[in-house]
């Protein structure tokens, strides 16, 4: 593009400032929403229509919510740095004057950047305006050369052009605006009309220029439909061309484009979407009521091709701001097409007067005879309300002729009405029922149509004749879209006239019928429920009844009901239809019956990004099947709302005529001034041609009317394209071998045939089926056809190209689809002969983050590559003051992990019983995580790994001496699903999250310290100590575990209410059954921390784990006699997973409950134990006890600390520090205390082993007095006494022996066990040697026996390298050295583990960059 190309349209660009802040100001000026600075800032007037009002209010209200939420997330009037608005093309936009106004700038600032010319010129306004300088404050103006044009202490314009970067950047950084501060970007209708290479450099300079922002993003998308397709030809009449729409065609699109640019978070969703999700219900009926409005469809369709995002980096939330709400908008998409209708032209060039129209009504007066009449269209060159009467006769078989007629004879005239109704009577004569003028003017009476021909029978010499008919002054019927339909009662026939709206009623639920041969209106009896009061619905005549199909009802929401008017012996009866699958809510569509199945044609829908074709319904069965129509050979766009057809039931076709609406102007004018916009001055949306839909396939004709017999198209090769798909649907990992893809994304293929592919003969049928027993009816399988247009969210081949021999197709699996491994086949037919289906191949379908549509959407891409991507990790173990770092290696994309993965699905339970029900509902996360949970263990079928606590691994492998999943899964699968033995927790976790994310599911591992094990339920877990300080075993299988690993999986909670999606608890250590198997969850987080135990799955269980309480008793003669401590915070502690990109852990306890001891804390924790223990039950004396706080003081307090760091090998050194404090019984004076102190091994479960070590010591202590005694114990008591965890509790009981009252103190020791290093050469590459340098110094008193190495790590080493070192002698260094091949590039874990009979975790880890091969 030249320099004069450029600037002729950047100057288009800015003009659309002119005519947006004149609509602005006139959406101001009616009401919409509050700002009188819109009037202050544009001069002149003007009234725009209510379609654009709609439009600009939609649009405002949207940036208004982020602006506010912006603001209350950055804290602007409390923040240490002020919050920063940036506002990009902001043209006379009054943002800075409204929030000024509202105080909403105590502690922010606006900038706004557009093109130099309209900064100067608001820069001016504002200046001479003296309302908008008293709110600016003092103010300077900028040089004529320079790009700042206004600067206030809150607000700066600067004229700059957006494509050049490096001036924006200098400008804005002299202009104050500071990096590090919270910042939002509003970019409205801005990016669109940059090139796209303009467009995404100014998104990455963005995400590279502030740390913590929030970028707002409102503009147009779906340029691929009828209306994206008409906007794009409008913008480019302006010469504002819209860029990057096909690059970025939908919202996942343009997520994925921020997403990329490096922005960490995203949401976005339609103007649909947003008007139902985030305006209440009242502010929509005031909006709605405004002014009088009759352009729905308009409406919706200009509401579906723009959207609001919000992309951010840093502390704020964008995804929050504009993430979609299920409940209030659910997305509604129909099901895969299960046919294609071909549509053609059924008028040559000029045969037809134009049908440029909408709103018209038609009628089939004889086989071969349609009168079209009034509307809105084209006229004699002018767009207004059509006063023609247009006659359509058959010419030859296909080709239809029209001509244009007159009324003539009694004085009544066509008054042009719309949205009417007509119904034939006979050949030569027609009713017209309602309509209106205006949204204000209903067209009055009923008029018959007369028509007679010449007496040769010619229509062209049709005559029509116009009377009125009934009385002159019923006013009965002065509605519109309405629907007018044949019944039959007691034999005599009558007009069923339903719903519609009116000047008064917005929407109608009243009926009427009209007797046909009195022309009188009549009362007759009608039972049942009262149907939703709808306009712009569809009626068809069915059994002498009527069929209500749709419409649009009183909130404006589209409906998706299907209703039957039966007639009965006293009346009628309405009925309602049930419709499986239920189809998607829609309007202004038109329907028909054929063979007993109703068709539904068309329309306006809102809850789906797919655009309608033909839905057919079995009115026996309910049934219901999408059909496609197939565009190729029509004019583009085919507008299907507002139209007619008209049903050929003998030749099984359906004839369209006209359609479409207003043109929604976008406000886009091109002068400063502009004149108030009427019906008659908006360019018209329709289309004229006269369409035909073929009910069956035949062979395209040829030329000169024969048929040409085609070579059968054979299909000779299939590309599937593995390594660019895998690649695109993040699978690369998994190897290029064969197609790994993920559900709701596109994914392409190339076909070569024996000819070239010709689309009109040719048919071709794609067939997918997974699991034993592939159905339609289970989703197993799908079959969907070849269409020029992709469907939303349903199986589909589309966007197509033929190249010679080949075609290349892209393919869509809908994101709901089942996971698994699928055959791909087609069909090849051509005409009505048989098919030949080929065998295309395999892929394997998985869970799709990276798309809004599936349920385990995640909208962070650096959480993603974190929760999905990362083959490595951590667990963490140990001690809540002592936590240790376990590297594991999760390695989900080693080559056959996944067919693992799928193989424990079809080991399950579920499988096993029903496998045909089990592969349908692996749809469904929730479903495929329970499944996983119960599989992982094997207590109830022969799932991976055998749990076993006992310390005798005899039979099998120590969970100690593990290092990742991979040798597991292998194991497992090559024993023919025998379980592997052993595993504890984290074992169990770890291996679920490698299933996990191969599956597509982001997983964490998660360690929660002291956690509890809560059988019954009572949210206390009791522990007991006798007058030695020694705990006790008890039978009671309430435990606190010294830590416990579980899952968390990210998805959508559709089960269960609002707010309860996210991250979701997930344990496949067998501890309890759920729903009869050892499995649990998942259990929401969010509902774990409100206390919500009521909601699935296994909520209470989780709860306890984190919230129990903790009662110490103190046990005399084998009875409970004294509570010596009631812990309410010593459950849940340091709840840790993995930080992101961090080799550190990070404490997500707030997640999982309020701080402890708040009162938050306490309400949330009485709340869930009312709702866990009963009505009964919760009104115990020991829960009023914790609710009262009420439990006794104590007269000293304890502590035991550690005189210095232990280490494994070495005596211990401790330090009892005891206090003397007032208490109830003493408050003051001396006591003697007897301190008994008792070391045991502590257990990984909780429990203890026998006594190792005791001592006693006596104490007088004076008031306010403390002392200090030192306490030793001997490396020779714990030296083989321990357990694998290395954990030693030292217990103290302190009798008061002036009352006999008892106190306690604990301390728990972690000993560390030696530490290995190692090093690597300085490089690592793919496919060369990588010598690895491993040390172990024995640190110890004692020989390290029987040393065995295991090296484990994806992409660096294939499965596990194994090395005997034999014993390692006290104080000693052993050094390995041996040379790995890396295989895969990117960042990789080398894990490194040394086992020996005295310990049996030494484990070290090594981070490794590896080089892509031959990479400089």
């Amino acid at each position: 593009m030249g320099p004069r190309s450029r600037e002729r349209r950047a100057g288009a660009v800015q003009s659309t400032n002119d005519s947006s802040a004149l609509s602005k100001r006139s959406l101001a000026a009616r009401g919409y929403v509050q700002d009188p600075f819109a009037a202050l800032l544009v001069p002149g007037a003007a009234r725009r229509a209510p379609l654009i009002h709609r439009g600009y209010y939609i649009r405002a209200r949207a940036v208004r919510h982020c602006v506010r939420a912006f603001l209350e997330q950055t804290g602007a009037t409390h923040a240490a740095r002020r919050a920063q608005i940036l506002s990009l093309g902001a043209g006379f936009d009054s943002l800075y004057f409204r929030l000024k106004t509202a105080g909403r700038l105590a502690r922010a600032a606006v900038w706004e950047v557009d093109f130099p010319d309209v900064a100067r010129r608001k820069a001016e306004r504002i200046g001479e305006t003296p309302e908008l300088c008293a709110l600016t404050g003092p103010f300077q103006r900028g040089e004529p050369a320079s790009a700042l044009c206004f600067e206030s202490a809150d607000y700066c314009i600067l004229g700059l052009d957006l494509r050049q970067l490096q001036r924006v950047d200098e400008a804005l950084g002299s202009a104050g605006l500071d990096a590090a501060s919270p910042t939002l970007l509003l970019a409205e209708a801005v990016l669109t009309y940059l090139e796209t290479e303009s467009a995404a450099a100014l998104i990455a300079w963005a995400a590279q220029r502030f740390r913590n922002a929030l970028f707002v993003v409102y503009e147009q998308m779906r340029p691929q439909d009828a209306f994206g397709q008409f906007m794009l030809q409008h913008f480019r009449q302006l010469n504002s061309p819209l860029h990057g729409l096909e690059r970025f065609p939908d919202v996942e699109a343009q997520r994925r484009r921020f997403l990329q640019a490096g922005w960490t978070a995203c949401g976005a969703m339609d103007m649909n979407e947003f008007y139902r999700c985030f305006l209440p219900a009242e502010e929509r009926r005031r909006v709605e009521n405004i002014e009088p409005f009759d352009e729905f469809e308009e409406w919706h369709l200009k509401c579906a091709h723009y959207f609001i995002l919000a992309a951010s980096r840093g502390d704020t939330l964008s995804h929050t701001l504009v993430s979609p709400c299920s409940e209030a908008f659910p997305r509604l998409n129909p099901a895969s097409p299960s046919g294609v209708f071909p549509a053609s032209v059924a008028s040559s060039e000029g045969q037809v007067p134009t049908l440029k129209r909408y709103g018209h009504a038609s009628v089939l007066l004889s086989p071969d005879v349609i009168l079209s009449a009034g509307g809105f269209g084209e006229q004699e060159g002018r767009h207004c309300r059509v006063s023609q009467f247009h006659l359509l006769s058959r010419d030859g078989d296909s080709e239809w002729k029209g001509s244009q007629i007159g009324s003539c004879g009694t004085g009544v005239q066509w008054d042009g009405r719309l949205y009417h109704t007509m119904t034939r009577f006979s050949e030569s004569r027609v009713l017209v029922l309602g309509g209106r003028l205006s949204p204000v003017s209903p067209a009055l009476g009923v008029l018959q149509l007369h028509f007679s021909n010449s007496e040769d029978n010619n229509t062209q010499d049709l005559k029509v004749t116009i009377t009125k008919a009934g009385r002159k002054d019923d006013s009965t019927l002065s509605c519109w879209r309405h629907s007018t339909t044949e019944v039959s009662y007691q034999n005599q026939e009558y007009l069923f006239v339903y719903g519609g709206r009116s000047v008064v009623e917005p929407v109608l639920s009243d009926w009427h019928f009209l007797h046909v041969e009195t022309m009188a209106w009549v009362r007759i009896p009608v039972e049942g429920e009262v149907p939703e009061a709808r306009h712009s619905h569809s009626a068809c005549t069915w059994q002498g009844g009527a069929l209500i199909a749709g419409g649009l009802g009183a909130s404006e929401e589209p409906l998706n009901s299907v209703l039957f008017l039966r007639p009965t012996s006293c009346g009628f009866l309405w009925e309602s239809i049930d419709i499986q699958p239920p189809i998607t809510p829609r309007y202004s569509h038109t329907a028909h019956v054929l063979n007993g199945k109703l068709l539904l044609v068309g329309g306006v829908w809102i809850h789906s990004s797919s655009f309608p074709g033909v839905t057919v319904i079995n009115l026996t069965t309910g049934l219901s099947s999408e059909y496609q129509i197939d565009t190729t050979y029509v004019p583009w766009p085919l507008m299907l709302h507002n139209h007619t057809s008209i049903l050929l039931p003998e030749e099984q076709q359906l004839l369209l005529l006209g359609g479409g609406g207003n043109c929604f102007s976008f406000g886009m004018l091109s002068t400063f001034h502009c004149s108030v916009l009427q019906e008659a001055d908006l360019c018209g949306l329709y289309q004229g041609a006269l369409f035909l839909i073929e009910f069956h396939q035949s062979e395209a004709p040829e030329g000169n009317g024969g048929k040409k017999k085609m070579a059968t198209l054979q299909l000779e090769s299939v590309d599937l394209q593995s390594s660019r798909n895998n690649r695109e649907h993040h699978t690369q990992e998994m190897g290029a071998k064969r197609l790994t893809v993920r559900r709701g994304q596109l994914f392409y293929l190339r076909l070569s045939f024996s000819r070239p592919f010709q689309s009109q003969s040719d048919h071709i049928t794609f067939v997918a089926e997974t699991g034993p027993k592939p159905s339609e009816l289970l989703g197993t399988r799908a079959r969907f056809f070849l269409t020029r247009v992709r469907p939303r969210n349903v199986w589909s081949a589309s966007d197509f190209t033929i190249d010679s021999n080949s075609l290349h197709v892209s393919l869509f699996t809908p994101a709901n689809a089942v996971i698994g491994h699928y055959i791909l086949k087609i069909e090849i037919s051509q005409g009505q002969g048989h098919s030949v289906t080929y065998r295309l191949g395999t892929f394997i379908l998985l869970f799709n983050p990276w798309s809004p549509e599936d349920d385990v959407y995640l909208p962070s891409e650096i959480l993603l590559q974190e929760y999905v991507m990362q083959d490595y990790g951590f667990v963490y173990k140990g001690h809540e003051r002592f936590i240790t770092s376990w590297p594991w290696n999760y390695g989900q994309f080693e080559e056959d992990i996944i067919d693992i993965c799928f193989e424990i699905l079809n080991k399950s339970l579920h499988y096993l019983k029903n496998p045909a029900k089990d592969c349908s509902q692996r749809n469904d996360v929730v479903y495929v995580c329970r499944v996983v949970s119960a599989m992982i263990n094997s207590n109830d079928d022969n799932g991976v790994l055998q749990g076993n606590w006992s310390e005798d691994y005899s039979k099998g492998v120590s969970p100690l001496e593990w290092n990742g999943s991979v040798a597991i899964l292998r194991q497992w699968s090559a024993g023919g699903g025998q379980p592997v033995k052993y595993g504890q927790c984290w074992v169990f976790a770890s291996v679920m999250c490698t299933v996990m994310r191969c599956l597509g599911v982001p997983t964490r591992v998660v360690s929660n310290f002291r956690s509890a094990h809560n059988v019954d339920r009572n949210l206390t877990i009791d522990t007991y100590y006798d007058r030695n300080a020694e705990m006790l075993s008890t039978q009671k299988r309430d435990k606190i575990w010294n830590f416990h690993v579980w899952n968390e999986c990210w998805m959508i909670r559709k089960d269960l209410p609002p707010g309860y999606n996210g991250w979701q608890v997930l344990d496949p250590t067998p501890q309890q059954t759920s729903s009869g198997l050892f499995c649990c969850g998942p259990a929401s987080v969010k509902a774990i921390r409100e206390g919500d135990v009521h909601l699935a799955y296994d909520t209470p269980f989780v709860y306890a784990e984190v919230n129990a309480d903790e009662v110490i008793w103190l046990l005399r003669d084998g009875q409970a006699q004294e509570i010596l401590a009631h812990n309410t915070s010593s459950i849940g502690k340091e709840i840790s997973t993995k930080m992101v990109g961090s080799d550190q852990h990070q404490s997500i306890t707030s997640s999982y409950k309020y701080p402890e001891g708040s009162p938050e804390e306490r309400a949330v924790f009485m709340k869930a134990s009312r709702k866990m223990l009963g009505p009964q039950r919760a009104f115990s004396p020991f829960l009023d006890l914790l609710e009262s706080g009420g439990l006794r003081d104590e007269p000293a307090q304890l502590q035991l600390h550690l005189a210095r760091i232990p280490e494994w090998g070495q005596d211990l050194q401790l330090l009892l520090r005891i206090r003397r404090v007032p208490d109830s019984t003493h408050p003051q004076g001396p006591i003697r205390l007897v301190v008994r102190f008792c070391a045991q091994a502590l257990l990984h479960g909780g429990g203890t082993r026998k006594p190792l070590w005791r001592h006693t010591v006596w104490v007088n202590l004076d008031f306010g007095k403390e002392t200090q005694w030192p306490l030793l114990l001997p490396y020779s008591n714990y030296r083989s006494k321990l357990t694998d965890e290395k954990l030693i509790r030292v217990s103290g009981i302190a009798e008061v022996e002036e009352t006999g009252r008892s106190m306690l103190v604990l301390k728990d020791i972690s000993l560390e066990p030696p530490h290995l290093s190692i090093e690597v050469s300085e490089r690592a590459e793919v496919g060369k040697a990588l010598r690895v340098h491993v040390t172990l110094t024995n640190t110890l008193m004692v020989a390290l026996s029987s040393c065995t190495m295991v090296l484990e790590g994806s992409g660096l080493v294939n499965g596990q390298i194994t090395k005997d070192l034999g014993t390692l002698v006290a104080g000693h260094t052993l050094q390995i050295q041996l040379d790995l091949y890396p295989t895969k590039a990117g960042p990789r874990q080398l894990q490194v583990l040394i086992s020996s009979n005295e310990v049996k975790e030494i484990k070290g880890y090594k981070d490794i960059f590896v080089s892509a091969a031959g990479a400089p």
